[in-house]
C-alpha cells in the first residue's frame, strides 16, 4: 500500500486536535483518528500555550507546592488566625501580622512594614513569616524599594523551601510578584496590555526582561496561571503590530529564554480551522491579526536561528514552519535526535516519499524518542502514540492496530472499537481480551477492559454464539438475559409442538426487541451502543472505509462483519424477522398469528420501515381471520394467545370432522325416513 504524495501535500493544514477528519458528526464526541486517516497523518496537532509555558523551564525547588493562587489585591492571610503549633510560631505573629495587614489595605505603607518586619525578625517560620514576608516585599514594592522587595520575596521562597507551612501558595506567587518588578524596570509593559515605548532597548532593559520572563517561566513551571498569563501578556506585546513592538522583537530574540517564549506562543497560537468554536478551541489562542503570529515568527527567526544552538528551540521552530506549510525549513530545523517533537515531524514529513514502511519506522523511532522524555509533549503525546496504531492499520495489520489503539482507549474508543468490532476476527478478538487483566469486582463506568468485555459478548450474540457470549458480558442481568435467549431460541427450533416452538420464537423476538441494544447492539455505527443509540451519526464509518490508506483486506472485514441488516437498531429488523417466522408456526385464522405480525410491524414502524412493515400486513391480510373491530395493524397489538392457537391448531380440524359427519348422518335419515 502507498501513500500517494498529491494526496498528503492536498491536506489542510490543520490545528490542534481539531482536524477535521478526526472528528465526528455527533455531539460531543471525542476526537477520532481513523474517519480521515490522511488528515490525522498530516496534521500536527499542538499542546495548549498552557503546557508549552508551563514547560519552559523545569520547577525550581520541588518543596514550593503550589496550593492556592495569592490574591492579587490587599493583605493575603488576614482571615488566618491560628497559631502554627507544629512550627512553635507563637500568637503574638498573628496579632502582628494581622496590624501589619490593616495597615496594608489601609494604605499605610510604613506601618504595614514596620509590623511585617516585626514578623520576621520574631524568628518564626510558621505561616504568619511566610505571609509576612510576602507582604513586605508587596508594601516596599509600593514604596518604591524596588531592592527590597526582591529580597522579601526571596525570603518568601526561603522560608518555605526550608519547611514553613505554605498554605496560600505565595512562595509561587513570589516569582510573579518578583518578576514584575523587573518587567517595569525593562519598559516592555507599563500595564495590562500596554505597548512597548518605540525607543529601542538598552542592554539594561534587555536583561530586566530576561529576569522577568525566567521568574515567571518559573512560577508558570508550577501549572500556575497567573504565571502563564503573564508570559502570554510578555508575547503579545512584543508581538504587537504596536510602535516599538518590532523594535523589541528584534532585540529580544536575541536572548534564548526569551525566544523560548515567543516560538511557545507561536507554535500554540496556530489558526483556528474554520467552523470550530474559538471558545471551545482550549488547545489553542486566537490570532491577533490577519496574519497568524506563527508566520510572523517563522518569517522573523528562520533567517538568524541556529539549530544547534537549542534542540528544543529547534523542534518548536520545526513545528511553526510545519504548521505554516514550509516543509523545507521544516525539515531543516527538526534534526535534534532526542527531541520528541523534531521526531514526529520527521515521522510526518516522510509520509511525503510514499514509502509506508519508512514511515512506520519514523513515527515508531519518534515514540521512542517520546518514551525517553515522557514530559516533553501533552496531549500530543497520546496522539503521537495512536498514531502508530493508524499506521498499522494502513498495512493491514488490524491486531497489532487494536493493541495500540486500546492502550489510548479512553481517549480514542471509538477507534478501538471500529477495529475490535469490524476488523479483527472473532478469534482474534476473544485472544485480545483474554490476555487483559483481570476486572476489579465493581469496574468504573466506562472502564475499557468491561467496554472491550462487553463488545466481544454482544459480537458473540450477533453471531449465535449464546452460550459463550454469557460468560463475557460483564451484567450479571445481561449474561442472565442471554442465556435465556439462548433457551428460547433452542426451544423455537427443537420444541415437539409448532405453537410451542412459534411461542417462544415469539419470546425471543420481544427480548431481542426490548434488549436489542444491550444483547446485540453494535459498540459502533450503526448501533451506537456507546451512545445508547441516541445519535444517529457518531463513532465509526458510516459507510465503507475508503482512501488511500485503507486496504483491500479491510474493505472486506468490514463487509464481512457487519450486522444484519447493516441498519441503525438492527435487532429491530431481526426481531421483526423472527415475529414473522413466529407466525409461520401458528394457525393463519388464530389470534396469535394477527397479534405476531402486528407487534412485527410495529417494530420495523419503530425504524421507519414503511416497505417491511407492509409485507407483514400483506401477509396477514393474505391468510389471517378478521380482527375485532377498531384494530390497528401495526399499532394497537394485542398481545398473542397461544393456547387458544394451539386449540385452534388441534381441534379446529377434528371440529370440522364432527360436523361433517352430523350433516352426512342428518342428511341419511331423512333419505331413510327415520
Amino acid at each position: 500500500m502507498r501513500l500517494h504524495r498529491s494526496a498528503l501535500l492536498g491536506a489542510t493544514v490543520l490545528a490542534g486536535f481539531a482536524a477535521a477528519g478526526a472528528l465526528a458528526c455527533g455531539p460531543f464526541f471525542p476526537w477520532q483518528l481513523l474517519n480521515d486517516r490522511v488528515a490525522t497523518l498530516h496534521d500536527l496537532p499542538v499542546d495548549s500555550f498552557f503546557f508549552q509555558a508551563s514547560h519552559l523551564l523545569p520547577p525550581p525547588d520541588p518543596a514550593l507546592e503550589k496550593e492556592q493562587a495569592a490574591a492579587p489585591d490587599g493583605a493575603v492571610c488576614s482571615t488566618y488566625r491560628e497559631s502554627d503549633d507544629s512550627g512553635g510560631e507563637p500568637s503574638a505573629a498573628a496579632e502582628l501580622y494581622a496590624t501589619g495587614a490593616r495597615a496594608f489595605d489601609g494604605g499605610d505603607g510604613a506601618g504595614a512594614t514596620q509590623a511585617f518586619r516585626a514578623v520576621l525578625q520574631g524568628g518564626g517560620r510558621g505561616v504568619h513569616a511566610v505571609c509576612a514576608a510576602f507582604m513586605l516585599g508587596r508594601a516596599l514594592d509600593r514604596s518604591g524599594d524596588t531592592a527590597g522587595a526582591e529580597k522579601a520575596f526571596l525570603r518568601t521562597r526561603d522560608l518555605v523551601s526550608h519547611g514553613a507551612p505554605d498554605p496560600f501558595g505565595l512562595a509561587v506567587a513570589s516569582f510573579g510578584e518578583q518578576a514584575r518588578l523587573f518587567l517595569r524596570q525593562s519598559g516592555l509593559v507599563a500595564g495590562p496590555a500596554a505597548a512597548p515605548q518605540p525607543a529601542p532597548p538598552t542592554p539594561e532593559a534587555l536583561a530586566a526582561l530576561h529576569k522577568a520572563v525566567t521568574l515567571y517561566s518559573q512560577q508558570a513551571a508550577y501549572r500556575d496561571e497567573n504565571g502563564v498569563d503573564s508570559l502570554q501578556e510578555v508575547a503579545e506585546a512584543m508581538l504587537s503590530e504596536q510602535p516599538g513592538a518590532q523594535i523589541w522583537f528584534d532585540a529580544a530574540a536575541k536572548d534564548p529564554r526569551i525566544r523560548q517564549l515567543l516560538l511557545a506562543y507561536a507554535v500554540a497560537d496556530t489558526p483556528l480551522l474554520e467552523g470550530i468554536d474559538e471558545d471551545a478551541a482550549h488547545s489553542l489562542l486566537g490570532s491577533l491579526d490577519s496574519k497568524p503570529v506563527s508566520t510572523r515568527v517563522l518569517d522573523q527567526l528562520a533567517p538568524v536561528f541556529d539549530p544547534a544552538e537549542d534542540s528544543r528551540d529547534a523542534g518548536r521552530l520545526a513545528a511553526v514552519a510545519y504548521l505554516a506549510g514550509r516543509y523545507d525549513l521544516a525539515a531543516q530545523f527538526a534534526t535534534a535526535p532526542a527531541d520528541p517533537l523534531s521526531a514526529w515531524i520527521r515521522a510526518k514529513l516522510s509520509l511525503q516519499h510514499d514509502d509506508l514502511a519508512e514511515s512506520a519506522r519514523r513515527f515508531a523511532e519518534a515514540v521512542q524518542v517520546l518514551a525517553a522524555h515522557p514530559d516533553a509533549l501533552g496531549e500530543t503525546g497520546t496522539r503521537l502514540r495512536a498514531e502508530t496504531g493508524v499506521m498499522d492499520l494502513a498495512r493491514g495489520d488490524f491486531v497489532p492496530a487494536l493493541t495500540v489503539l486500546f492502550g489510548f482507549g479512553d481517549t480514542y474508543w471509538g477507534d478501538t472499537a471500529y477495529v475490535a468490532e469490524r476488523l479483527v476476527t472473532t478469534d482474534q478478538l476473544r485472544s485480545f481480551v483474554k490476555t487483559l487483566p483481570p476486572l476489579p469486582p465493581k469496574p468504573a463506568v466506562g472502564d475499557r477492559g468491561a467496554s472491550i468485555r462487553n463488545l466481544l459478548a454482544r459480537r458473540l450474540m450477533r453471531e449465535g454464539a449464546y452460550a459463550e457470549a454469557a460468560g463475557w458480558f460483564t451484567d450479571p442481568a445481561l449474561a442472565a438475559d442471554s442465556r435465556r435467549f439462548a433457551s428460547l431460541d433452542a426451544r423455537s427450533r427443537d420444541a415437539f409442538w409448532r405453537t410451542d416452538r412459534a411461542e417462544a420464537s415469539w419470546k425471543a423476538a420481544v427480548l431481542e426487541r426490548q434488549k436489542g441494544m444491550e444483547l446485540f447492539g453494535t459498540e459502533v455505527l450503526p448501533d451506537q451502543a456507546v451512545t445508547e443509540g441516541d445519535y444517529p451519526d457518531g463513532y465509526g464509518p458510516s459507510k465503507p472505509p475508503s482512501g488511500p490508506l485503507v486496504t483491500p483486506l479491510e474493505k472486506r472485514r468490514f463487509a464481512a462483519n457487519a450486522p444484519d441488516p447493516d441498519r441503525r437498531f438492527h435487532y429491530r429488523f431481526d426481531a421483526a424477522r423472527e415475529a414473522e417466522r413466529s407466525a409461520g408456526m401458528l394457525p393463519p385464522r388464530s389470534q396469535a398469528f394477527y397479534a405476531v405480525l402486528c407487534g412485527g410491524a410495529s417494530w420495523l414502524l419503530e425504524t421507519d420501515d414503511q416497505q417491511g412493515a407492509s409485507q407483514l400486513y400483506k401477509a396477514y391480510v393474505a391468510k389471517g381471520a378478521l380482527q375485532p373491530k377498531g384494530a390497528v395493524f401495526g399499532e394497537t397489538c394485542p398481545a398473542p394467545d397461544f393456547a387458544a392457537a394451539a386449540h385452534q391448531r388441534w381441534w379446529q380440524p377434528l371440529d370440522a370432522i364432527e360436523r361433517g359427519a352430523a350433516r352426512h348422518w342428518r342428511g341419511l335419515r331423512r333419505r331413510l325416513g327415520v
